[in-house]
């Protein structure tokens, strides 16, 4: 074995590098500095095969990449082809074309729309306009929606969620017989014990009358009640603006008062004074009288209700509404699964009823009652408030078909 030890190796000239015409193996680091600018080059028209790791201060600049395995961005200048059969993937990272896709083959562009959001498929069709409103329409397929679905303006959010309900005593927020707090309304509308205490009343953690829902139940022998929070002056009706109330109910019986019995649901007028004119009850199918002082008012049980819709015998179980526009046209209806029947219809207040001073809401009796002959006899499952609305449209479509399939009535 021979050894060469030259500071310099240059052609037989000397001017130029030496030719290694059967190629050169080095098995350390090759070091190459370039200072003329005329051999700033390297130019290999072989192969080249780098074991270790390649550094390139520049441009690095190839074709035929089989594979490029990259942890930052890849930028290509002149955009990327995909052969016809070929595919991308896998892709752990996140894709962005910039363009407005005008450019992509085999997609009619005019089906791709950033304006209003347009996609379309052969099965079916998706506009979605957001910012600017408009309708979504799907076609074809249709959509299947395993959560819950709000659709605002002329829809109707079919599994409704307090809407614009003042207040809103959700069943499944029933906690015991001395607290129900409110879904809607803040700690103002809780509801908590009333004057009368909870004597009688019952938590029904199950209750078969609303498909296994839960329900407060008031024995003929109560005289507990459940009261708002908040006693403030006006807080809850002024006696004169108009309201809506929803109630999903049951009526066991009707109470032997005479007067301002079945108080389902009461505006108290003064919840603490410990008497018997604590406010205004509203029930159903009571004497359809508005009562003694302070009034009440019920559904008529008469004909107008039995012979026009149906055979009427307790328990009856549905929903009661009562709505009133600027104290007069109060309409009073229930609906037992098979649409809302009006059973009451008055035009002018009880002249013994205050015109201000209201303070509270309690149900199934009044807040400061210790008569069991004023309570109502029955179970509440749910029930909303509306205060000087009388709700309509679709918000009274969606919650009355709401809670009709949630307590199967």
């Amino acid at each position: 074995m021979s050894r060469i030890r030259a500071n310099t190796i240059t052609n037989q000239n000397a001017n130029g590098a030496p030719n290694f015409p059967d190629g050169i193996t080095v098995s350390g680091v090759v070091t190459a500095t370039v200072s003329n600018s005329t051999l700033g080059t390297l130019t290999v028209t072989g192969n080249a095969t780098v074991g270790g790791t390649l550094g390139v201060g520049g441009t690095l600049t190839y074709e035929d990449v089989t594979n490029i395995d990259s942890i930052g961005i890849i930028t290509a200048r002149s955009g990327i082809r995909i052969a016809a059969g070929s595919t991308v993937g896998p892709i752990s990272g996140i894709i962005t074309y910039f363009g407005d896709g005008s450019q992509l083959t085999g997609i009619d562009a005019t089906k791709i729309q950033t304006g209003n959001t347009i996609v379309e498929t052969t099965t079916s069709r998706i506009d979605n306009k957001v910012d600017n409103v408009g309708v979504l329409t799907v076609t074809a397929s249709g959509a299947k929606v395993t959560g819950i679905v709000t659709v605002f303006g002329q829809g109707i959010d079919y599994q409704w969620q307090g809407g614009t309900a003042t207040a809103w005593w959700k069943n499944e927020d029933m906690v015991s017989t001395s607290s129900w707090p409110a879904a809607k309304g803040g700690t103002d509308a809780n509801f908590i014990n009333g004057a009368g205490g909870t004597n009688g009343l019952t938590l029904n953690s199950v209750d078969n009358t609303f498909g296994g829902k839960k329900s407060y139940e008031m024995s003929s022998g109560g005289t507990g009640s459940l009261r708002t929070s908040n006693e403030d002056q006006n807080q809850w009706w002024s006696g004169s603006e108009g309201f809506t109330f929803i109630m999903a109910m049951r009526k066991d019986s009707h109470g032997s008062g005479s007067n301002l019995g079945d108080g389902f649901w009461v505006f108290n007028y003064n919840p603490q004074s410990g008497d018997n004119v604590g406010g205004w009850s509203i029930g159903p199918f009571g004497d359809h009288t508005w009562g003694n002082q302070y009034g009440e008012i019920f559904g008529n049980t008469g004909g107008l209700f039995e012979n026009n819709y149906m055979n009427f015998s307790y328990p009856w179980n549905g929903l009661l509404m009562c709505r009133m526009y600027n104290f007069s046209h109060l309409e009073l209806s229930v609906n037992g699964g098979n649409g809302w029947h009006g059973l009451e219809m008055r035009h002018s207040r009880p002249s013994s009823l205050p015109t201000s001073n209201f303070r509270a809401l309690s149900i199934l009796n009044f807040a400061n009652e210790a008569s069991s002959s004023h309570n109502g006899h029955g179970r509440v499952a749910e029930c909303a408030y509306w205060k000087n609305k009388r709700l309509a449209g679709a918000e009274l479509e969606a919650v009355t078909r709401h809670w009709c399939e949630k307590f199967q009535l």
